[in-house]
């Protein structure tokens, strides 16, 4: 796969940066030119300092250039209530009820868990709550080994997930080298190749899908029919059987989903 190349926009950007990155590193070694000026926005943005003069001028244009434009409720609607509220006005009177009641809210389910958690503690709880979830555990209370270990999977990807999200404000670079990856891998790079496009599902289509051996992409490709096509066969027929019953054996009769796709 050729490497991406770069524009004339971003070889700009990125010589900006460097710019940038140089500068910082002369100001931090104290080697800064002595023409410089402090109080301005670009001694703050250009040179890193970040002394009270630059820093509060730097304040000032960002708030000049970007003004915050608070949103106002319609002609007709009661300031202090809830269609106030959700048409986007944040007046005071708007917020304030926000506020309570999103107090309310959190102090009603505070009750509803401790009455759950109380009906589990006491064997009353009915018999349509699942063990093995983390709702179980956080919503009634139960500690047992399923539920605490799906409790433990949920915190394990919510940390993963927050790890994610701070990477990617920090590194918004990488992020977007990664899009162009997953784009040049997109199902619609297979469009144009896709001859058999909208035909009928075979058999002999079925049992080439059911192949574990090459990519969706290759059997796409192979099958003249798109990566989303094939990724879809695939789902369908794993949900019917099992793809090690199908290479092992010859195709049975068709099941309700195989017949759908043959159609």
């Amino acid at each position: 796969m050729a490497a991406p190349t770069r524009t004339d926009a971003e070889f700009r950007r990125a010589a900006a940066r460097a710019r940038q990155a140089e500068r910082q590193a002369r100001f931090a070694a104290g080697t800064a030119p002595a023409h410089l000026v402090h109080g301005k926005a670009s001694t703050y943005s250009k040179w890193g300092c970040h002394c009270g003069p630059c820093t509060a001028a730097a304040t000032a244009a960002r708030t000049k250039t970007r003004p915050v434009v608070e949103p106002e409720a319609p002609p007709g609607i009661v300031h202090g209530s809830p269609a106030g509220y959700r048409s986007g006005c944040l007046c005071d009177l708007c917020l304030a009820y926000s506020a309570r009641a999103k107090a309310q809210e959190n102090a009603t389910t505070r009750a509803r868990r401790a009455r759950q958690h109380q009906q589990m503690a006491d064997g009353l709880a009915p018999a349509s709550v699942k063990h093995g979830r983390f709702s179980t555990y956080r919503e009634w209370g139960c500690k047992c080994v399923p539920c605490t270990r799906a409790a433990m999977k949920a915190g394990r990807l919510s940390k993963a997930r927050a790890k994610k999200k701070a990477y990617d404000l920090q590194y918004p670079e990488a992020v977007a080298a990664r899009r162009w990856v997953m784009q040049r891998k997109s199902p619609t790079v297979s469009v144009p190749a896709a001859v058999r496009r909208g035909m009928e599902w075979t058999s002999a289509d079925l049992e080439t899908v059911a192949r574990n051996d090459l990519t969706a992409a290759q059997l796409a490709g192979l099958l003249g029919r798109t990566v989303y096509a094939v990724r879809r066969a695939r789902s369908d027929l794993n949900r019917t059987r099992r793809l090690a019953d199908v290479m092992d054996t010859e195709l049975p009769r068709f099941t309700e989903a195989l017949e759908r796709l043959a159609q």
